[in-house]
C-alpha cells in the first residue's frame, strides 16, 4: 500500500484521507475475495523512525506515528480477517519509543516485536522483553514475532542452534502464536560476501536452521518465513 513514493509524508504532516481509503479499499477486497484468510498489515520497525533525533522532533514523529496507526485501524476494523499492528523493535532507548509512549496510545489488533535486540543476548533478556512489552499492551492487543534470525556467517552453529532453541521455547511460554522468521533467501550482502540469513542458501539449498525450526510438528507458535521476496531493494529483485 503506498500513498507516494517517498515515505516520509506522515512523519511530519500526519496521515492523510487517502491513507484511510486505500486501507479500506484494500482491506474489503481482502474481506470478499479471501475472507477466511487471515491479514496483517503492519509498518516495519517503528523505533527507527524515532532514533537519532532531539527529543521535540521525536515527540512529533511519535504522534504522527500513533494517528497514522489508529487511522489504518480505523479504516479495517470492520473486516474481521484483517488485522492492523504496530512493530516495535528498541523499547529501552528512550522515553519517546514505540513501546512506552505509542502502544498505551494506539488502537489496533496486533504488535509485532522485532526482537534482535534481546534475541541475540539471552533467553532471559528475551523474556524479560516480550514480558515488559505486553505490560504496556491492552487487553484485546495480541503480541507476535514480527521478525527474528540469525547471521550463519557471522554467528557459530553451536550459538545458533541453543538460541533458536531458546527463542522458540520462550515464544510458546509467552503464548505467542506466530513468529516470522528472516528470511526465506539470503539478501543480505556483506562486502563480496553474504551474511546468510535465510533458510535456503545461495545454491537453493536448506540450511540447518531451516531443518531446526522444521523438524518437529508443533503448532503451539507457527513459525513463517518472512520477506520471501521483497520489491523494496533494488539487489533483491535483480537476485
Amino acid at each position: 500500500i503506498i500513498y507516494n513514493e517517498n515515505d516520509d509524508y506522515w512523519r511530519h504532516h500526519g496521515p492523510v484521507d487517502e491513507e484511510y481509503n486505500q486501507f479500506n479499499s484494500t482491506s474489503k477486497y481482502l474481506h470478499k475475495y479471501f475472507p477466511k484468510t487471515e491479514f496483517i498489515l503492519s509498518n516495519w520497525e517503528s523505533d527507527w523512525v524515532l532514533q537519532s533525533v532531539n527529543i521535540k522532533t521525536r515527540k512529533i514523529l511519535a504522534d504522527n506515528l500513533v494517528k497514522l496507526i489508529n487511522m489504518r485501524n480505523s479504516a479495517t476494523s470492520e473486516f474481521s480477517n484483517v488485522k492492523t499492528a504496530l512493530e516495535v523493535n528498541r523499547f529501552h532507548e528512550n522515553d519517546i519509543n514505540s513501546t512506552k509512549y505509542i502502544i498505551p496510545k494506539v488502537s489496533c489488533d496486533m504488535i509485532s516485536y522485532s526482537c534482535y535486540e534481546t534475541l541475540w543476548k539471552s533467553a532471559e533478556e528475551l523474556d524479560k522483553g516480550i514480558k515488559y512489552i505486553l505490560s504496556f499492551m491492552k487487553t484485546n492487543m495480541e503480541l507476535y514475532i514480527g521478525e527474528f534470525g540469525y547471521p550463519l556467517k557471522k554467528m557459530d552453529k553451536t550459538t545458533i542452534l541453543k538460541s533458536l532453541r531458546e527463542s522458540i521455547n520462550i515464544f510458546r511460554v509467552n503464548k505467542i502464536r506466530l513468529a516470522f522468521y528472516w528470511n526465506m533467501y539470503n539478501n543480505e550482502r556483506n562486502g563480496d560476501g553474504f551474511n546468510e540469513f535465510g533458510l535456503i542458501d545461495i545454491n537453493g539449498n536448506r540450511t540447518y536452521v531451516c531443518d531446526e525450526l522444521f523438524k518437529k510438528k508443533d503448532n503451539s507458535t507457527i513459525i513463517i518465513a518472512r520477506h520471501a521476496y521483497s520489491l523494496a531493494n533494488k539487489w533483491k529483485g535483480e537476485n
